[in-house]
């Protein structure tokens, strides 16, 4: 025991000049404050530890120090967390800190994780009579009372089974499976607005996950009428929620999202050009139509004309006949 623990064994015969001087000295010399330190604190590797012996760390009950406060009851320090003996005995102070080893000594530890030999089997036998009578073999192994139950995976016609051993335990199918293909919704997307859109200016993010309008916003709803929580309640208006939630509402917070988010106002612009694209597709073909419509007439025009003058032609061929 060095001279500072005899000091904290008997702290009330000493003053606090003559503890400050015996702390100043440990502080002084680096082998005494280390000696002073010595396993005041848990190896963080524990038993696992491959230097027990040289380990300035304990890993046993009997091995722990505690580590004692250098200005002891003349501390004035709230928050030190070291043994000040005017406080309690050590005892109290590792079950006030919660300060607990697995095992209490290297000898306890050695006896707990060495290896036992196996138990004894004996093999009972008697001995058969010539009237027939049968020999009783005893078991060979034990049977362990947590036994491992049987599990089959069946996946198609492919099984794999695993340890047997108790027949009357019904075997896991693709009923007990989880259904991994699931679609998981993602609840944090328009939860919030978005604080880049301005009056002037959208969103320039494409990726953004934000509201970019109160139509868009997501709130989460509650059933409770009368709470304060940031959620809608029954019978609550939308905009008067968001007001509540996120504070005033602006004018172009009211307005389509696609006047907010570039992303939206880029597809809603190549929407319009297909539509647009659509109508004057269906105007040519209207064109083409037309144009075809007034050819056939025309054609249909000049062959009732070429008939027109073939039957002329005929009558005055006649005519020319009768008058010879």
């Amino acid at each position: 025991m060095s001279d500072f623990q005899e000091m904290a064994k008997n702290f009330q015969t000493f003053s606090e000049r003559e503890v400050t001087l015996a702390a100043k000295k440990i502080v002084a010399n680096k082998e005494a404050l280390a000696q002073h330190l010595f396993r005041t604190q848990k190896c963080r590797h524990g038993i696992r530890c491959n230097r027990k012996e040289t380990c300035v760390g304990a890993h046993f009950a009997n091995e722990y120090r505690v580590n004692i406060c250098l200005h002891l009851q003349y501390c004035n320090r709230p928050e030190c967390e070291k043994y000040h003996p005017n406080l309690g005995s050590v005892d109290g102070y590792l079950i006030a800190f919660g300060i607990k080893f697995e095992y209490k000594s290297k000898e306890e530890w050695i006896a707990a994780t060495s290896k036992k030999p196996y138990p004894v089997v004996s093999m009972a036998s008697s001995s058969s009579s010539s009237s027939g009578s049968s020999m009783t073999p005893a078991p060979s192994v034990l049977e362990e009372p947590n036994a491992k139950r049987q599990r089959t995976f069946v996946q198609g016609t492919f099984a794999r089974t695993f340890a047997h051993s108790h027949p009357n335990l019904a075997p896991l199918t693709n009923a007990h499976k989880i259904n991994r293909s699931a679609v998981q919704v993602d609840h944090r997307i328009n939860t919030r607005l978005c604080s880049k859109m301005t009056e002037g200016s959208p969103c320039q993010y494409h990726g953004c996950t934000y509201a970019h309008s109160i139509d868009q916003l997501v709130l989460r709803k509650c059933e409770h009428q009368g709470c304060e929580c940031k959620a809608l309640h029954g019978g609550e208006e939308k905009i008067k929620a968001v007001e509540r939630i996120f504070g005033p509402v602006q004018e172009f917070m009211k307005r389509e999202t696609r006047f907010n988010n570039v992303k939206e106002m880029a597809a809603f612009q190549a929407k319009i050009k297909e539509q647009e694209n659509f109508h004057n597709l269906i105007e040519d073909q209207t064109e083409v139509g037309s144009i075809c419509e007034m050819m056939s007439k025309t054609k249909i025009e000049e062959e009732a004309q070429d008939e027109e003058d073939e039957d002329e032609e005929e009558e005055d061929e006649v005519k020319v006949v009768i008058t010879m």
